[in-house]
């Protein structure tokens, strides 16, 4: 995991949000990132916590310091699913 603060987010682009450097299982949130706001806030066009339920248009929680870009089988994993859930 790399800190918010020193990577290049690329919208449309999925990323895994947590609050410390070390992945815990149920601590991260997943989103696709769209923008940073006007106040520097970072907005998820959408956001799962566990791939099974989603959610629109938010703002990363500030307590997520960390990240990584998702893998391609995780992509399709949360692409599938949010299909699935038609949010």
């Amino acid at each position: 995991m790399k800190r918010i603060a020193d990577t290049r987010l690329e919208s449309g682009d999925l990323y895994l949000f947590t609050p410390t450097a070390h992945f815990l299982s149920g601590a991260g949130l997943w989103g696709i990132f769209d923008r940073i706001g006007e106040n520097g806030e970072i907005r998820l066009e959408v956001y799962s916590p566990d791939f099974e339920h989603f959610r629109r248009t938010a703002t990363l929680p500030p307590e997520y310091l960390y990240c990584r870009q998702a893998t391609r089988h995780e992509l399709r994993d949360f692409a599938f699913n949010m299909g699935s859930q038609r949010i």
